[in-house]
């Protein structure tokens, strides 16, 4: 008889929302706009354009609040 593995419970993890501020890695500090969940809606820092991305595609690592800024703070770098 095998052993049972115990059940390891994942971590909350904590997703950029409407008003954080994210570190893109082709885009560079960009403003959430929108979240539905699976995808973002960002506001680029350089031009004002925004650009839709999909977090599937994503490792979101969250950082320590940008000064000046409300909401939270995250990275976004591409999933290998």
């Amino acid at each position: 008889m095998r052993p049972v593995r115990p059940k390891v419970e994942e971590e909350e993890q904590t997703y950029p929302d409407a008003g954080d501020v994210v570190e893109h890695f082709a885009f560079g500090r960009c403003e959430v706009v929108k979240s539905d969940g699976d995808r973002l809606h960002l506001r680029l820092g350089k031009d004002g354009r925004v650009k839709e991305i999909a977090l599937e595609m994503l490792r979101v690592t969250p950082l320590p609040p940008v000064e000046g800024a409300t909401g939270n703070h995250f990275k976004l770098d591409r999933k290998l």
